[in-house]
């Protein structure tokens, strides 16, 4: 088991990106019927995809492995977030979608600090240049999705006609 700070710090935000990127194909999948969030969705999706590669050749230059277990146990945590009570016991809703979209933002907002994070203890093996360039690219992520929040929200919190 990794003992040493920097390979778990890096392990466990691989680990959030895992989950993301199944709650992010899962909105994506959810609202293929409208484009506007969709298209967002693809795009932040591929987006992790590189920045997971990213942060797995990270784990390796710094001498760390990495974790399954955790991988595993972030893959099984989204899948398990989804038995939520959302208005429809089984059903997609918009308040699905407004949460979700919630928890990319937030997912997003602890990305951006690991990037910041890297580049302020700069450790060895860790290309601090990429890191801001990837911190730039989670604000940008973070602002789309905040948008799209933004246009869902009164969708989800309606009250239903009586």
């Amino acid at each position: 088991m990794e003992t040493r700070p920097l390979p778990i710090y890096l392990n466990d935000h691989l680990a959030g990106s895992i989950a993301a990127s199944e709650l992010a194909n899962r909105c994506e999948s959810e609202n293929r019927d409208r484009p506007e969030i969709s298209e967002v969705l693809s795009r932040f999706r591929r987006e992790l995809e590189t920045e997971r590669a990213v942060l797995e050749k990270m784990i390796e230059a710094v001498g760390g492995q990495r974790s399954t277990v955790k991988m595993a146990m972030a893959w099984s945590m989204e899948k398990v977030s989804r038995l939520k009570l959302n208005g429809g016991v089984i059903s997609y809703t918009p308040l699905s979608r407004l949460i979700e979209l919630e928890g990319l933002i937030a997912g997003v907002r602890l990305k951006e600090a690991l990037w910041e994070s890297l580049i302020v203890a700069g450790p060895g093996g860790i290309d601090t240049a990429a890191c801001g360039r990837l911190a730039d690219q989670a604000r940008r992520q973070s602002g789309e999705l905040e948008a799209l929040r933004k246009t869902c929200v009164l969708e989800a919190l309606e009250e239903p006609a009586s």
